[in-house]
């Protein structure tokens, strides 16, 4: 199990300096956040060039890319803008390895009749970056299909691609009340990449370990039956050194976790 970081630590830095922020720190599993281009207003493809440099010299072990996620429009023609847009990113990235991409489900109400929609798009979005694998996170609202484990596996169970597979958020999870228990039992090895962030039950805040709601003996647990292949923090804040010392202390509790679980 690989434990490593988001670009998201830093968010008033750009994506790429935002890597090379987490390098200098010693970070050598580093996830791209989308939320690094929304904040700093770079433009996407250019910066994603220098995305592609900066991770090309700078010897990461892994590094993987979270897709943008403000334009979930389910219709056909917001479907096939947002696959263009992923087609694009997937293309100037091509230099790089890329050990996975995150990607949220489109806005569809919580219904059954969401299963198949759901599972269409992520095929065409596995298409898009083929052959990089595809972890499709649970959403962070209740109102919206794909927030629940059950409905997670029954779109991975209709996809049935060896590439695309979970991310479980457990701070969505936290924010909309379902157990992180249920998520590991329901998708068991389907649970490939863990986000992980605190927050208070209420809102996406994605504050250290330990300073919210988050149950960590029930995390303990997820990362034990699950055994993810990755942990990455999501921790946002402001101001360099202060992200320095909280990141620090969440990637601590995950290398500690983890050294656990392999003694099991």
């Amino acid at each position: 199990m690989l434990v490593g970081a988001s670009t998201m630590a830093y968010l008033e830095l750009s994506p790429a300096r935002a890597i090379e922020r987490l390098t200098e720190l010693g970070v050598r599993v580093v996830e791209l956040s989308y939320d690094n281009f929304l904040q700093s207003r770079v433009r996407e493809l250019q910066e994603l060039e220098v995305v592609a440099e900066v991770v090309s010299t700078s010897g990461l072990a892994n590094f993987s890319v979270h897709l943008p996620y403000d334009n979930l429009d389910p219709s056909p023609p917001g479907v096939r803008s947002a696959i263009r847009r992923f087609s694009r990113w997937a293309r100037v990235l091509g230099s790089v390895e890329v050990s996975h991409y995150v990607v949220h489900l489109p806005n569809l109400p919580p219904s059954p009749r969401s299963v198949d929609v759901a599972a269409a798009y992520l095929v065409r979005v596995a298409e898009a970056v083929e052959p990089t694998p595809v972890a499709v996170e649970n959403s962070s609202s209740s109102t919206s299909f794909g927030t629940k484990a059950v409905e997670l596996a029954e779109v991975l169970s209709k996809v049935g691609l060896g590439r695309v597979y979970a991310c479980l958020d457990v701070g969505h999870a936290n924010i909309v009340r379902e157990p992180l228990r249920r998520y590991s039992e329901t998708l068991g090895s389907r649970v490939r990449v863990l986000h992980i962030h605190d927050n208070d039950g209420l809102r996406d805040l994605h504050l250290p370990l330990g300073v919210g709601t988050l149950d960590l003996g029930e995390l303990a647990e997820v990362v034990e039956r699950t055994r993810p292949e990755k942990l990455i923090a999501e921790v946002a804040c402001r101001g360099l050194e202060r992200c320095d010392v909280e990141l620090r202390q969440t990637l601590s509790v995950l290398e500690s976790l983890v050294s656990r679980v392999r003694t099991l």
